[in-house]
């Protein structure tokens, strides 16, 4: 109802928006006291202002509000990654497919680290039978330009408390402690009621964290990758070696079957890379399903011209014909379709999205 948006926004502006800006001082910052004797748990409390008093995420936050709108226990897959995982792998097509139910948990440049708590997560309200985690991200360095919007995604709680001291910079962890500090230089140079504005987000994702990419941009064929992949550094790599044995042990605890992939891409890694991966996944138990390999890419039907958004992802034609073959895989893997999901009409609104946004396009 209109007068109840119209009490969360008042309370919005009043509170953190007219309160905050009264407290910016002359260099243009809010400077908040830490206390750790006010509590009686002894954690750290702010105060003159209280930046822990952070607005409650309603209608408001990122995508992870999405993901918790999803019905509980209704996906039987999760998909784990940075955007090679969200920009190939469609769970409209998979269902339509196999009748399995899978939901991209992912974060751009998303570290293995950080895939460990995006799992945690996730578990807190499904019971996926299996899990695919996308593995170019173990050629990541420790931390990536993105660590303010992958943790800072997650709900507040203390798996979100637990990944800041694991899996961010220190540069970034007062910010990701203090969600309000990440603000300080845009309280007054916008209109405050922005910082809280309503997201696109306030329902079940009906591409299941999938993003479409329409473009097509011709590429003349194979090759090597030539980006920071390439030259990983042997302790980052270690790093993200023991994340991944965490989340083994994760899916061990919760009977879950856990997987690697790599999703296919005009570029590929090198040799040494797949080498070293293959042996970090046979050391642990964990299977490979490299779509990038020769042997598996040129049986999924891409096509140079028309289904590759740039060298390292595909669009929204060469993912629907990746989804395909990815569904084969899961069926196989699983050794049979999804149980009937809890919410069998969001999954047809699903496959019905799907084929609309294409209609749109075509």
């Amino acid at each position: 109802p209109a007068i109840v948006d119209y009490r969360m926004l008042t309370k919005l502006k009043s509170t953190y928006a007219d309160g905050l800006m009264k407290e910016i001082r002359e260099d243009g910052r809010i400077h908040t006291t830490l206390q750790n004797l006010v509590t009686a748990t002894g954690r750290l409390s702010s105060t003159e202002p209280n930046l822990q008093n952070i607005p409650v995420r309603t209608d408001f936050g990122a995508t992870w509000r999405m993901i918790e709108k999803e019905p509980k226990n209704n996906v039987d897959v999760l998909c784990i990654g940075a955007s090679y995982a969200y920009c190939s792998t469609v769970p409209a097509v998979i269902y339509e497919e196999s009748a399995v139910t899978a939901y991209n948990v992912c974060g751009p440049l998303l570290t293995m680290e950080q895939s460990y708590y995006y799992l945690r997560q996730a578990l807190q309200r499904q019971t996926p039978r299996a899990v695919y985690v996308e593995a170019t991200s173990m050629f990541f360095d420790f931390y990536t330009e993105y660590t303010k919007v992958n943790l800072g995604y997650l709900p507040y709680n203390f798996n979100r408390l637990r990944a800041t001291f694991a899996a961010a910079e220190p540069a970034q962890r007062f910010g990701l402690l203090f969600p309000l500090y990440n603000y300080h230089d845009r309280i007054y140079s916008e209109n405050p009621l922005q910082l809280f504005a309503p997201r696109a987000d306030e329902t079940a994702d009906l591409f299941a964290g999938y993003t479409y990419l329409d473009r097509a941009q011709p590429q003349i064929g194979r090759g090597v990758r030539q980006d920071e992949t390439v030259f990983y550094r042997p302790e980052a790599y270690a790093a993200a070696e023991q994340a991944l044995e965490a989340i083994a042990q994760l899916c061990r605890e919760r009977g879950i079957v856990l997987s690697l992939y790599l999703a296919p891409a005009a570029e590929f890694l090198p040799n040494g890379h797949i080498a070293r991966l293959q042996n970090t996944a046979k050391r642990l138990g964990i299977p490979l399903h490299n779509f990038n390999a020769d042997d598996l890419f040129f049986t999924l039907g891409l096509d140079f011209a028309t289904d590759f958004y740039d060298p390292r992802h595909l669009n929204a034609n060469g993912a629907v014909k990746f989804s395909k073959s990815f569904a084969a895989v899961m069926l196989q893997d699983l050794g049979s379709a999804s149980p009937s999901p809890s919410d069998p009409a969001l999954w047809q609104a699903r496959i019905d999205a799907l084929h609309a946004r294409q209609n749109a396009g075509s």
